[in-house]
């Protein structure tokens, strides 16, 4: 994929006008005049300077000339009503009115004060240290929209400009801005009496909202620090001690275009983040492209998303892609669950080519077992959900481990993946023993992956994806509209994430095989329009996903298939029918199974060592539930010295006191075909239920009792990797089995 693939606009949507109110134009032609009322395009004001003088009311609306420039601060105070915003917009014809500063770092382009139901768009900013600022010191504020602003070159803070930050941006030269960044929400933030947090300067509690339905739509930002940042400065408690979460409730951020945030050439730059999303609850993050985020050096690392203090988040149909190599120690990766994040669902995204991991798991804070300063007793990352993504070519595989003061908890399932270094990967004395991994597929073939809305392009047929739409019976192609980006029928349209249906006309996305064999399909459908549209997918015009109904939710409905046989030119149609208003965001993966086994769980990950006394009498077993009807064990063992006897490896199925009622499966290994180094040996097995409990069991009986030096060894960890069984010992030969120690788990995997 290149940077090329990606480069198009986003498929956009219609604005509606507010209502009555006053009109007020700005226009620096001859005729305009800041002394008059600004209020017909022959005698606009001039400048800015009236603007801020102005009180803005209900269904007030302040409309910049296209085609016009100003270096000024647009400042905009007063709110209006849910049925009346107060709206900020263009007129006339041409480009979008130009905001450009003198890129000193307390430059701003918009800025906006405690308001409640203000929308701005179709504006571009530039040479600011920050674009559009909403600024909030106060609680109870809703309905904020920013779209169509096109923001670059925004650079100049970057940690509250501090050598010594304490937490407080209390020296950045923008009250609240942590680092410059086109679309910033943001609020002041102070330490609390134990210097380890921060908390609003003002009565915050958990019951509280600080902003709720703020929406951030088609905004592009480009070569600049960081795209969109919701940060009271780097994040804040509430006073009465939880995460914060509560404070911005319901934002949708969609149609977003960040990228190449190289810090435009400024020598201040430093580009931490594409999009930074701190204190948020039931935020959704849809249908955008981040790409080259952190293409300039930051002292902090680099990501394409970073989170922290989130809760029921949301990252759904995004193309999150090439967080480049720019030398930082740190990070480089596709998102990053930094800090105190609770039920994120990161679902069918594209997450690929970037420098470190597609996403990163950390648990770096807790003073209880990471004794230091920075520590913090409210870290925690539970029930993270990664859904039917497609990975490709991430530096440090799928989905990464950083550090253990604490257990993560989450599932990783139905993903598809071409990875390197593997689906999961850890670093030393890392692992993923609080989560549950399921149904991903390696699709590491040598045909192409397929994907919607990365494959998104002007020409029919290009990478196997046409774009159509029926009346009647038969398919139609659509005709592609270059200055729209997007593919036109009659009255439906298609674009790189959107499908348009109308009242009697269907609109399809159609891939074409371009190779024989089996083929795994995931997608994601969400109704981002009117109505409640139906989706189907079909192979050769048969259903293969049934029609279903998508809701209006932030998650929608799975559109998946695994393993469909298709020959080299077979059509899969991914269907979208609804009436005149619909839109629905879906952009498909297709990949061929690589024909590897299919992971059920893995007790694989992280620091494990090395132990040799499989001989004689002596016996281990590690018991385990799987979580599918897997048909394969792999344990972990190796051949220390010239152990005289065989390896014999065995399934059981355990009985209530964890002895073995019944073998299902079982191998013998001569030494020499043992491994000398640690290795996966695989028994396959009857397939197993998920409502009993078995044991792998590694024993050597004839191997003399002389050692460790001749005999079997196998992998252990005492960190309680492993949740749903433990390590057991036998020392008289396995006829009887007994627990280990309480914390131990050995090494293995089962597959189905």
């Amino acid at each position: 994929m290149t940077a090329a693939a990606l480069s198009a606009a986003l498929l956009g949507a219609p604005t509606t006008a507010s209502a009555a109110g006053t009109t007020r134009y700005v226009n620096p032609i001859a005729g305009c005049s800041n002394a008059g009322p600004g209020t017909t395009t022959d005698a606009p004001w001039c400048d800015f300077v009236p603007v801020a003088a102005t009180d803005f009311a209900a269904g007030d609306e302040l409309l910049l000339a296209r085609g016009a420039s100003w270096n000024q601060q647009l400042e905009i105070s007063g709110s209006g009503t849910g049925s009346a915003p107060i709206t900020v917009a263009a007129y006339g014809s041409g480009a979008r009115p130009l905001i450009s500063r003198d890129a000193a770092d307390d430059d701003r382009g918009v800025y906006l004060e405690n308001v409640s139901h203000v929308t701005v768009r179709d504006l571009e900013v530039a040479n600011a240290a920050v674009g559009v600022q909403a600024y909030y010191d106060e609680l109870d504020h809703e309905g904020l929209t920013i779209e169509n602003v096109y923001a670059h070159h925004i650079t100049g803070i970057a940690q509250g400009n501090s050598q010594a930050y304490d937490g407080t941006c209390s020296l950045s030269p923008i009250p609240g801005l942590y680092t410059s960044a086109g679309v910033a929400i943001t609020g002041p933030a102070v330490n609390d009496a134990t210097g380890k947090a921060t908390v609003a300067p003002f009565p915050f509690t958990s019951s509280d909202v600080g902003l709720r339905d703020l929406r951030i739509s088609g905004v592009e930002v480009a070569h600049s620090n960081m795209g969109v940042e919701i940060a009271w400065c780097n994040g804040i408690r509430t006073h009465d001690g939880t995460d914060g979460a509560n404070l911005v409730q319901d934002a949708v951020l969609e149609d977003l275009y960040i990228h190449d945030l190289d810090g435009g050439g400024d020598m201040r730059a430093d580009c931490p983040n594409g999009i930074t999303l701190i204190n948020t609850r039931n935020a959704v993050v849809r249908d955008s492209i981040v790409q080259n985020a952190g293409a300039c050096p930051s002292k902090n690392g680099t990501t394409g998303l970073l989170l922290s203090r989130n809760e029921g988040l949301v990252i759904v149909n995004n193309l999150i892609v090439q967080t480049p190599d720019v030398g930082t120690p740190n990070d480089q990766m596709g998102i990053d669950l930094e800090y105190a994040n609770r039920d994120v669902k990161i679902l069918y995204n594209y997450i690929a080519e970037n420098h470190g991991p597609g996403i990163d798991v950390l648990a770096i804070r807790n003073p209880a077992t990471c004794p230091g300063s920075s520590n913090d007793p409210f870290d925690h990352s539970d029930d993270t959900l990664i859904d039917g993504n497609l990975f490709e070519d991430n530096g440090e595989g799928a989905v990464h481990r950083v550090s253990n003061c604490f257990v993560p908890t989450g599932t990783v399932t139905n993903n598809l993946y071409d990875e390197p270094h593997g689906l999961a990967v850890s670093g030393v004395g890392e692992d993923f023993r609080g989560f549950s991994f399921l149904d991903n597929h390696d699709v590491g073939t040598s045909t192409r992956t397929s994907q919607a809305a990365r494959d998104f392009t002007g020409t029919a047929g290009q990478h196997g994806w046409k774009h159509e739409s029926r009346t009647g019976t038969s398919w139609i192609a659509m005709t592609f509209d270059a200055a729209a980006q997007q593919w036109n029928g009659t009255s439906t349209a298609s674009g790189r994430f959107a499908r348009v249906p109308a009242t009697g006309e269907s609109v399809a996305l159609a891939w074409t095989a371009p190779a024989t064999g089996y083929v795994n399909i995931r997608g994601r459908a969400l109704s981002t329009g009117a109505g409640t549209p139906t989706v189907r997918v079909e192979k050769n015009g048969v259903a293969v996903v049934t029609a279903q109904s998508v809701p209006a939710t932030r998650v929608g409905v799975a559109t998946n298939a695994d393993g469909l046989a298709v020959t080299a030119g077979d059509t899969i149609r991914f269907i979208t029918q609804g009436s005149t208003g619909a839109e629905v965001s879906w952009m498909p993966s297709i990949g061929y199974d690589a024909g590897a086994p299919i992971l059920d769980q893995a007790n694989t990950f992280g620091t494990f060592y090395p132990y040799s006394d499989l001989r004689s009498t002596l016996g281990r077993m590690q018991t385990f539930r799987p979580q599918t009807a897997a048909t394969r064990v792999d344990f972990w063992a190796y051949r220390a010295g010239s152990p005289a006897g065989n390896l014999e490896i065995r399934v059981y199925e355990l009985g209530a006191g964890g002895q073995p009622v019944a073998t299902v499966g079982q191998r013998t290994l001569a030494p020499g075909d043992v491994p000398s180094a640690s290795a996966p040996v695989s028994v396959s097995t009857s397939a197993l239920d998920p409502a009993k409990s078995y044991g792998v069991a590694a024993t050597s009986p004839l191997t003399p009792n002389a050692g460790t030096s001749n005999s079997y060894g196998f992998e252990y960890f005492d960190g309680d990797p492993y949740a749903r069984g433990t390590a057991w010992f036998s020392t008289d030969g396995g006829t009887t089995w007994g627990p280990d120690v309480s914390s131990r788990d050995l090494k293995f995997a089962t597959y189905r």
